[in-house]
């Protein structure tokens, strides 16, 4: 069971308990007042450095991370959860900086390395891409769209273990939902956009595309829309009347991505 909203593909057309962990106190005055009473064996130098095993709360995010470290973990975490999965072991932990009740959209996309004919790595292919845009919590809902987006993209087979290693997986979050004046109200390579529109029957008909797709693939907003209400599954006349009655959001995201090397160098320095 999943976060209740619209799931997308973004390329294709188409909250647990803490857990307590170790926290080192650095002054006396820093500790629990039963802990300060305790009597303190060791050094004199004891009483001012003092390292504690005590439960703790998670962290509470106020906004979605900034891209830096947090996104990276993150980013090591999904492939945590996939490797888990192929290797039938348990779901590992979220991270113990993230705050896991904190809701955002996001997206999760896998990229493939791809190869020419000597060997040579020669660019990055789309190997699937899965997001919500609705706020959900960021656990489970993280660990839940990595899985849907390497076992569950319709256009791809499920991820193999063997692909593994070729990896990059890439984080968007999204954020600054803006509802556009008009249907080309929004910048290509800074806005991802989503329409929303109903035929003449009241059918409902949508589709998104991340800020990156526009760009890379050379659209003009007018190009994006048409292929967007294209992507929607809509097979009507694509005229002025529809394009006037087309709703269109814009909104930003925060973009991450690690490669399987860079995941398992962080992972034995960070010994995961």
């Amino acid at each position: 069971p999943g976060a209740k909203c619209a799931e997308f593909s973004s390329h294709g057309v188409a909250p647990a308990e803490p857990r307590p962990r170790e926290i080192v106190i650095q002054h006396r005055d820093e500790l629990p007042a039963a802990t300060r009473s305790a009597r303190v064996v060791g050094t004199p130098q004891a009483n001012d450095v003092a390292i504690a095993s005590l439960p703790v709360r998670p962290p509470r995010w106020l906004a979605p991370p900034s891209v830096g470290p947090e996104t990276s973990r993150l980013c090591c975490f999904c492939f945590q959860v996939l490797r888990a999965h192929l290797q039938q072991q348990p779901e590992p932990a979220l991270p113990a900086s993230a705050d896991p009740t904190f809701r955002m959209p996001l997206f999760i996309t896998w990229l493939k390395q791809r190869y020419d004919q000597r060997g040579l790595a020669c660019g990055l292919e789309l190997r699937g891409c899965i997001g919500c845009l609705e706020p959900i919590a960021l656990q489970p809902g993280l660990a839940e769209y990595v899985m849907r987006s390497a076992m569950q993209d319709k256009r791809f087979p499920p991820m193999r273990s063997d692909e593994v290693p070729a990896l990059t997986c890439k984080l968007s979050i999204l954020h600054q939902f803006e509802k556009c004046a008009h249907a080309h109200d929004w910048e290509v390579g800074v806005h991802g956009v989503l329409i929303g529109f109903t035929d003449a029957g009241g059918r409902p008909f949508s589709a998104t595309y991340l800020p990156e797709v526009a760009q890379e693939q050379r659209m003009t907003p007018e190009t994006a829309i048409r292929e967007l209400v294209a992507k929607s599954g809509y097979t009507g006349p694509f005229d002025q009347s529809l394009v006037s009655r087309i709703e269109v959001t814009r909104y930003q995201t925060l973009v991450d991505s690690v490669t399987y090397w860079d995941y398992l160098r962080a992972s034995h320095a960070a010994n995961f």
